[in-house]
């Protein structure tokens, strides 16, 4: 009966201590933590609290909130915690920091599971780069860092894929929320951050964000192969292109001689080409005109420009030596430099021949006689009309063009006429052992055209007529007996090359041994 008791004693007292300790439980709650700031860890892109903490001595730990949605003020819902009073920091592990700005608030908690009021709500910054090809520079754009009173400034910092580390690029004041980074490298990748800093030196660092500069690939070759001279008013043009640049339009500029501005003659949309070629219709190849090719990209932008490519114009004069001086300019210009320049004659009805290759420094000139024309049209029965054009043609060394190409420029056709010359021997001999003294023919050179000879004798009868240059009087009459030793008369009638009548008349004597 007495251990009965006891167990009923000790029951009550134990039960009115519980009784004692509830009504008498700690219900204050304990003074908030200070949110000092919130920053990203730039080597896992989570967001990272940092706290004083609660000046109440029976603070167990930190209960840490995040919005319960996007627009702030809305509500808050428990995010994580940890325990200890002392403790001051936390990192977020699922934290999106990376990706986006997360915004957080604490509270103390003490060990009668009584709660602070919430901080003050921090905001993370967040970092993004935008890639302008065009002007070929970035814009980092960044979230304002939300929870100081104040800040002091925003500095920016940048590396490059090879650089060791990030260095400091720009400060920029607390109203600025971007930034533009130019003189940058193309193809390769650029990251940067941003670090909030406030008045008493405290610092929040945004995520790290990288792009790679990717501009529109600039040509890495714009060649003039060559102005050509392809018709009586057509100059015709060949431009090497790298195919693989990303070009919109290529534009053909004209300079006039004498003029200090080029000019748009020509627009040809890119199509992945490897050579453009156009024909300038609206020219006068006794005029020197320069060329070049402007490559404009995608973004508008006139991007490169090919070496100048110019016509020869060639003048040519000839003199009473039977000599034909030539004179040209310098070709502008071969990549590979010129070679040569050749020379071409082309006597009237006859094919070009080059008759000299030359790779003259400083006046451009070669004098062609054409002596040997009268004697050779003489011995093979061959009458020229003394009309004599020519060209030059510029070559360029290929061994020295870097992609192997031999440019070659025709300068315009000049012609000039030399005067006629005739030859009228004094005498024949029917009887010569001799071929060439048993004809009476005047020897004609630069006459081919409307040729008439007559004979007469000393009575001025016609006894001979012919229209071939290349045949003689023989001596005798149209009966086939010679004609009277003596002397006769003869009437010499032809057309020049110049469209010019030409008649000349004299004397002979027929003579037998």
């Amino acid at each position: 009966m007495i251990k009965k008791c006891n167990i009923i004693f000790i029951f009550c007292l134990f039960f009115s201590g519980y009784l004692f300790a509830q009504l008498h439980k700690d219900s204050e709650n304990p003074e908030p933590p200070v949110l000092e700031y919130i920053t990203v860890d730039m080597a896992d892109g989570l967001a990272v609290l940092h706290w004083s903490p609660s000046p109440s001595p029976d603070v167990k730990g930190y209960i840490i909130y995040k919005p319960i949605s996007e627009v702030i003020g809305t509500g808050w819902t428990f995010d994580d915690s940890v325990s200890g009073i002392n403790t001051t920091s936390l990192k977020i592990m699922h934290s999106l920091a990376y990706q986006k700005s997360e915004t957080y608030t604490i509270a103390a908690i003490d060990s009668s599971e009584n709660k602070s009021l919430m901080t003050p709500h921090h905001s993370t910054m967040y970092a993004f780069p935008y890639f302008d090809k065009c002007l070929e520079s970035t814009r980092l754009v960044w979230s304002a860092y939300v929870g100081w009173d104040s800040i002091s400034y925003y500095n920016i910092y940048s590396k490059t894929e090879t650089s060791p580390s990030f260095s400091l690029i720009a400060t920029v004041s607390p109203d600025s929320l971007n930034y533009i980074h130019t003189n940058l490298i193309s193809d390769v990748q650029y990251c940067y951050y941003v670090e909030a800093v406030h008045p008493d030196g405290k610092k929040s660092l945004s995520n790290q964000t990288c792009i790679v500069t990717r501009v529109p690939a600039k040509p890495q070759f714009l060649i003039a192969d060559y102005a050509t001279v392809s018709g009586e008013n057509e100059i015709s043009l060949s431009f090497s292109v790298d195919h693989e640049a990303e070009i919109l339009t290529y534009k053909i500029l004209r300079k006039d001689d004498g003029a200090s501005d080029y000019y748009l003659i020509s627009s040809i949309p890119s199509t992945g080409q490897s050579e453009i070629t156009h024909t300038d219709g609206n020219v006068d190849t006794k005029k020197k005109y320069s060329y070049k090719l402007v490559a404009n990209n995608v973004c508008y932008v006139d991007i490169d420009t090919s070496n100048i490519s110019s016509n020869i114009v060639l003048n040519a004069v000839s003199n009473s030596a039977m000599t034909q001086v030539l004179e040209w300019n310098s070709y502008q210009s071969f990549v590979g430099g010129l070679k040569t320049y050749n020379i071409y004659r082309v006597p009237e009805y006859h094919s070009p021949e080059i008759i000299a290759s030359v790779n003259q420094v400083g006046p451009l000139t070669f004098s062609d006689n054409v002596t040997s024309f009268t004697y050779n049209s003489i011995k093979l029965k061959k009458n020229l009309t003394g009309k004599f054009c020519y060209f030059v043609e510029a070559v360029e060394d290929e061994a020295l063009n870097p992609f192997g190409i031999s440019g070659k420029s025709k300068s315009n056709t000049v012609c000039d006429e030399h005067e006629p010359r005739v030859f009228v021997p004094n005498c024949i001999y029917p009887n010569s052992t001799v071929e060439e003294n048993r004809y009476f023919r005047p020897y004609t050179v630069f006459a081919a055209k409307n040729y008439v000879l007559r004979i007469y004798n000393r009575w001025g009868e016609r006894i001979f007529e012919t229209k071939d240059p290349y045949l003689g009087w023989d001596g005798k009459l149209k009966g086939g007996n010679f004609a009277k030793a003596g002397v006769y008369y003869y009437f010499l009638q032809f057309t020049a090359a110049d469209i010019e009548d030409i008649e000349k008349s004299g004397e002979f004597t027929l003579i037998f041994f």
